[in-house]
């Protein structure tokens, strides 16, 4: 299963919305692991402020779990609707909010 983390430029998860992340952090979990796949960047960082999530699906849209530490109430249900699982973390820490997406996920298994 694909993971979307919003990240900001100095590698810390992004504080302001989803689809304000300057690029995303993709992962993948399988078998109770986690790995790295690769970075995306975000083509509507800095142009929109409030990006649609119909937007931001064009660019993580095969991630069925999107990370932030802030996402609008209309577009996590609509994420939810559409079958995708929103996690909103506290730290900005990548390492830290891997391993609570880790925790999350083997605990829901």
């Amino acid at each position: 299963m694909k993971i979307a983390i919003g990240m900001r430029e100095d590698n810390k998860v992004n504080e302001d919305h989803f689809g304000q992340s300057r690029f995303y952090s993709i992962h993948n979990y399988e078998n109770g692991s986690l790995s790295f796949l690769e970075n995306k960047d975000n083509p509507h960082f800095g142009i929109d402020k409030h990006a649609k999530v119909e937007d931001i699906k064009e660019v993580v849209g095969d991630c069925k779990i999107w990370v932030a530490k802030t996402m609008g109430k209309q577009s996590r249900l609509n994420l939810i609707e559409s079958g995708y699982k929103p996690i909103l973390v506290n730290s900005d820490d990548l390492d830290t909010v891997l391993k609570e997406i880790k925790i999350y996920l083997m605990e829901a298994n």
